[in-house]
């Protein structure tokens, strides 16, 4: 019925945002990486990085307020 495919969406949305926020994680800890790497090629690979976290908050903000 209804409620079932409300918890399949549900199930489906939750594990996403487990996802990106694992995603989420593993960009914060590039960033630290980053930051503290004499050889990190000035700020090209700190906006990538930037780019990336704000398009996964933008994806957790639309999953969290469909």
């Amino acid at each position: 019925g209804v409620a079932a495919v409300e918890q399949h969406v549900s199930d489906a949305t939750e594990s996403r945002v487990l996802d990106v926020t694992r995603a989420v994680c593993s960009e914060m800890q590039r960033l630290q990486s980053d930051i503290h790497d004499p050889q990190c090629e000035g700020t090209a690979g700190l906006v990538t990085t930037a780019t990336r976290l704000q398009e996964h908050a933008r994806e957790l903000l639309s999953l969290s307020h469909p």
